[in-house]
Parts: C-alpha cells; sequence; structure tokens
C-alpha cells in the first residue's frame, strides 16, 4: 500500500497491541486519543512500548481498525479514552453530522476488520 507521509515518534505510553489504530501527538510523542478533542496525528503501523519509537502513517492511504460497521466513503474519527471503552481506543467509527472526520473509508469493514483509509493528515493540535 503506498503511503504519502509518515514519520517516526516516541512512545509517550505503553502502545503494546495497540497497531493499526488512531494515535495523537502530546508534544513530541504519540498517545492514545484522549477525548472528542483529541486531533488525531495519523495511524499506528506497530507496536511500541513507552519510549520506542512508533511508525505513524500521517497523510494519505493506510490501513484502521473498524469499531463499528463502515462502509465506502464514510468519514470516520476515533474512539477515545473519554469513550470508555478502553479495548476500543483509536479504532475508527463513523461521524456524526456536525463532526470533524479526520480519515474517509476506502474498503467496508465490520467490527474489529482492518480497512483502507485515506488519512487527511491533521497532526498535532
Amino acid at each position: 500500500m503506498g503511503r504519502v507521509f509518515d514519520s517516526s515518534f516516541v512512545a509517550g505510553e505503553d502502545l503494546t497491541g495497540y497497531g493499526n489504530r488512531v494515535v495523537m501527538l502530546d508534544g513530541a510523542a504519540i498517545k492514545k486519543p484522549v477525548d472528542a478533542d483529541s486531533v488525531p496525528a495519523g495511524i499506528l503501523w506497530n507496536e511500541p512500548a513507552l519510549g520506542e519509537a512508533g511508525k505513524v502513517d500521517m497523510m494519505g492511504l493506510t490501513r484502521g481498525v473498524c469499531g463499528e460497521s463502515i462502509a465506502v466513503n464514510d468519514r470516520l474519527k476515533a474512539l477515545s479514552v473519554a469513550d470508555g471503552l478502553p479495548d476500543e481506543v483509536g479504532k475508527l467509527v463513523v461521524c456524526g453530522v456536525d463532526e470533524i472526520g479526520y480519515f474517509r473509508a476506502l474498503s467496508a469493514g465490520e467490527k474489529d476488520e482492518i480497512i483502507e483509509v485515506l488519512a487527511y493528515g491533521a497532526g498535532a493540535k
């Protein structure tokens, strides 16, 4: 899969078992999204422990884990820690009408499946 822009950042928390999920930038470190206002840096490709380098696809074609049923062309956002579903954090879900979507579904999928998405490259907040 071709990527337009990816980069590496130090993991600001343990992200073991967190691959193919959305991360945010907190300073120069990547972390799980904390709330609905967390602006995603992109999708994490590896699973770094605290302090290790994490590879993040920031813009372009990438893959992400579905948090629910997703159709082609859906606008997507990530579930956050504030959603109260710890095993679902960073998974992609369909945006509401008034919500900002930083990803677009290029393939369809069901919960826990990996789909192709276009990342818009929101970056740090």
